[in-house]
């Protein structure tokens, strides 16, 4: 199974993953400069989605854990600057671990095929997974 990266880069930042459950994570976001890594910028925590292995065009795509996209900010990823960052990062970090079990939809719907697609990893994998927590967060710089 394909799994979130350690470090990425995307629009001008590097991505260091700082910590990691089941089923959320928090990324130290830094500015990226010509010579490498320049300042922090904040944290981004995500809900960690699992995505079964399944079939597209005729090929097969692996098994994979996803963080959100841009637009999935607010709902499935928030983003945290200034002071108390990583406090307010780690507070919604926890909030995920405690969301009660039911409060999402147990599955999605795959816009292709229209067969609904579990939100949590097959039993085999020995992990559970809840989605995100609606909320109030704030948005991406």
């Amino acid at each position: 199974m394909k799994t979130i990266p350690q470090t990425f880069g995307k629009t001008g930042r590097h991505y260091e993953l700082d910590r990691r459950s089941t089923h959320a994570c928090i990324y130290r976001v830094y500015r990226q400069t010509s010579s490498g890594t320049g300042s922090l910028l904040g944290y981004e925590t995500h809900v960690i989605r699992f995505y079964p292995e399944g079939q597209w065009l005729g090929r097969t795509i692996e098994a994979s854990e996803r963080l959100g996209s841009n637009e999935d900010f607010g709902r499935y990823a928030w983003s945290f600057s200034g002071p108390n960052a990583l406090a307010r990062a780690i507070e919604r970090f926890n909030r995920l671990q405690e969301r009660p079990a039911g409060s999402e939809p147990d599955v999605q719907v795959n816009a292709i095929s229209s067969e609904p697609i579990p939100r949590y990893p097959p039993a085999a994998l020995g992990a559970t997974c809840t989605q995100g927590i609606e909320g109030q967060g704030v948005p991406a710089a």
